[in-house]
């Protein structure tokens, strides 16, 4: 298996793909970004770890888009999304499963998410101390 940065820049050469990092500067600020039509709002403070257990270098990622998937790649960081327009359609979440890149960049799915690990369905979780990737799956309703 790649290690983590290798697997993930594999997957970037393809065509189509946009990548935003986040990484704090202050761990109680969270961070907004918008990729594909969704305002995501990422968190660095794991809500199930002690306050004064964070280490600041634990927290941070990766949100990709490439084709109708997002990657969440890194560790420390929950991800809230809504929809970028005002009052449009809300997205969802239809897949999340937790996988590694193998040595000629395809994705193998290893643990798939359901509403225990996503919150049902309100959040990604990447805990710190973890570095993982994601993949998700969306969809939209009103």
């Amino acid at each position: 298996m790649l290690n983590f940065s290798e697997s993930l820049s594999k997957e970037l050469v393809a065509s189509g793909i946009t990548v935003n990092a986040l990484v704090p500067s202050v761990i109680d600020t969270p961070a907004k970004t918008s990729l594909g039509g969704i305002e995501f709002t990422v968190g660095f403070i794991d809500p199930w770890t002690p306050k004064d257990q964070q280490n600041i270098a634990n927290h941070g990622g990766l949100l990709i888009h490439a084709g109708e998937d997002f990657w969440f790649a890194g560790q420390g960081i929950t991800v809230t999304f809504k929809g970028a327009e005002p009052g449009g359609p809300m997205p969802g979440i239809e897949l999340a499963e937790e996988g590694v890149f193998d040595a000629q960049g395809k994705w193998v799915p290893g643990r798939r998410l359901n509403g225990d690990q996503t919150h049902q369905g309100r959040h990604i979780r990447l805990p710190p101390g973890q570095p993982q990737i994601q993949k998700v799956r969306l969809y939209w309703y009103r």
